[in-house]
């Protein structure tokens, strides 16, 4: 019997611009979720914004389950922040009951492909 393909799976992304464009430009590369959650390696990702028409795809690179206050350096800096304590601060913005020991589920992806990929290298192209 053929092994069964995992589905494609998703992630919302903020509407705020600088954090889309930064995912775009591979300053952003991977999120933290609250909770465990059924991430794997390999799968891809559909990462989106509802709001505005903005949709790429990627690869899972790696997933993590730990503690919130487990994560380590790299993980905060592939997500935007310089440290721990700015990533909790973060956190808390979007999920105000987030705690040091909140299991959390930490997502690297790889590979960014799509029509807003393109565009953005595009218009990066001719900046240059």
């Amino acid at each position: 019997m053929d092994e069964i393909k995992r589905p494609m799976v998703s992630l919302f992304v903020n509407r705020n611009y600088v954090q889309r464009e930064n995912i775009l430009a591979g300053i952003i590369t991977g999120t933290i979720r609250p909770e465990f959650r059924d991430y794997r390696e390999g799968d891809l990702l559909i990462l989106c914004c509802p709001d505005k028409l903005w949709i790429v795809d990627a690869k899972i690179k790696s997933v993590r389950h730990c503690l919130a206050n487990q994560l380590n350096l790299e993980e905060c800096k592939t997500v935007g922040y310089k440290s721990l304590e700015e990533t909790m601060e973060r956190l808390k913005k979007y999920y105000p009951n987030i705690k040091n020991t909140t299991p959390v589920t930490y997502i690297n992806w790889t590979g960014l492909r799509g029509k807003v990929v393109d565009r953005y290298y595009s218009r990066i192209k001719k900046t240059i």
